[in-house]
């Protein structure tokens, strides 16, 4: 008899031991996401009244302006062959055009490519015939010579 009492006061603790635990990992948790969150979140309450494109620039820098250039410089239904390193970046700043990423066999193989997008991180890397439209000197676009 002794022996269950003491089988049933041990697991009592044990399942004490093993709610104190959960408790205190899911109040760590909600202490370190609310940090993350609030760091995230930083840039929205020191500067309320910056617009979105203030926003943005603080945030992407040299690479907000250019997606605005090509915004305006391409039609909405413009095919756009980039510099794989952003990625699904582009498809945010430019959705509804259509993007491709590759180089030189990207556009041999896609022969629809109406513009070739120039940013500071030497793209494109290969010969492009087309006229340049630039933003500044590193940034710009080639819109392409059709037929090719």
């Amino acid at each position: 008899m002794q022996m269950a009492q003491l089988d049933l006061k041990l697991i009592r603790f044990l399942r004490w031991l093993a709610t104190l635990s959960i408790v205190i990992l899911v109040l760590a948790h909600l202490v370190f996401s609310a940090s993350a969150f609030q760091r995230a979140l930083a840039p929205l309450w020191e500067r309320p009244t910056w617009s979105y494109a203030d926003k943005m620039q603080k945030t992407w820098g040299a690479y907000f302006p250019l997606m605005q250039f090509v915004q305006q410089q391409t039609p909405d239904d413009a095919v756009l062959l980039l510099d794989p390193y952003y990625g699904a970046v582009d498809f945010y700043f430019l959705y509804p055009r259509r993007i491709l990423h590759g180089g030189a066999e990207m556009l041999r193989q896609h022969p629809e490519i109406q513009y070739v997008v120039i940013n500071d991180r030497d793209f494109p890397n290969f010969p492009v015939a087309g006229t340049k439209l630039m933003l500044n000197e590193h940034l710009g676009l080639y819109k392409l010579d059709l037929p090719r």
